[in-house]
């Protein structure tokens, strides 16, 4: 049984900021034969990305990077076969073998931009577009914390 700050014997945590994750997948080639052939599907994995933080009892502000534990073979090879993608290039997925590790790592690159973000009405916008002041402090009514779902007149 792995401690609580150690990695489970065999395995790797996968941190990811992209808000929704992504499907690691590893598809075996065949060899070249004429014509199309289809892939089959290969062993898939779907990892977690800065989404769900907040369900897995991490604090999105401070870590803003999905947690999902993987085979340690399995990882290996897809980031071997992907290292090229830019979300694996510029740090937005990456791989490390214990929780303590993954902390220090998710605070290290808290402030990387996956150009995914959403935008701030009150910052974003271009010139000469405005937000609808009243929807919005409908939709963030209590505060701002969580949108809230109003009823039909």
């Amino acid at each position: 049984m792995a401690e609580e700050n150690n990695k489970v014997p065999g395995t790797v945590i996968i941190g990811c900021k992209l808000a929704n994750g992504f499907v690691m997948e590893l598809i075996e080639s065949p060899e070249f034969k004429q014509g199309l052939i289809p892939r089959e599907a290969g062993e898939r994995v779907v990892i977690h990305g800065a989404n769900t933080v907040s369900t897995q009892s991490l604090n999105p502000l401070q870590l803003p990077f999905g947690r999902t534990t993987v085979r340690a073979a399995f990882a290996a090879e897809w980031f071997k076969r992907n290292k090229d993608l830019p979300m694996v290039k510029n740090g937005l997925v990456f791989q490390i073998g214990d929780k303590a590790s993954f902390a220090d790592i998710a605070k290290e690159r808290a402030a990387l931009e996956t150009k995914l973000e959403p935008l701030n009405p009150a910052e974003d916008l271009e010139a000469g577009v405005e937000a609808d002041k009243d929807q919005l402090a409908r939709l963030t009514k209590g505060g701002g914390r969580r949108p809230v779902i109003l009823e039909e007149a």
